[in-house]
C-alpha cells in the first residue's frame, strides 16, 4: 500500500535523523514529505525508526494511507519530479 509521510520537526538534528530514516523507506517528494510503498511489516519498521528520534512534545509526523483507487487521481504541478515522472522519460 502507498503512504504519504509528512513531518514538522522542531530541531535540526532530529529532522536530519528522521529524514535519513525515511529515505530508507520511500522517495522524498517535497522537503518534508515522502511517498512510500510499504507492506504492513515495513510500516511497523518505519514507525519504529522514526519514533526513536521524535520528540512527541515538539514534533509532528503523520502517515496517510493512499488507497489503490485514489492513485489515478495523483496530480503533480511545478518543478519537483518524482520517480514515476522520471521513469516516463527514460529511453
Amino acid at each position: 500500500m502507498k503512504f504519504i509521510v509528512c513531518y514538522d520537526i522542531a530541531n535540526d538534528r532530529r529532522r536530519t535523523r528522521i529524514s535519513a530514516a525515511l529515505e530508507g523507506f520511500g522517495e522524498r517528494i517535497h522537503e518534508s514529505v515522502f511517498e512510500c510503498e510499504l507492506r504492513p511489516a515495513q510500516l511497523a519498521k518505519l514507525r519504529a525508526a522514526v519514533r526513536r528520534h521524535l520528540c512527541e512534545k515538539a514534533d509532528s509526523l503523520r502517515i496517510y494511507p493512499l488507497c489503490e483507487r485514489d492513485r489515478p487521481d495523483i496530480g503533480h504541478l511545478g518543478c519537483s519530479v518524482g520517480r514515476a515522472q522520471r521513469e516516463a522519460f527514460v529511453v
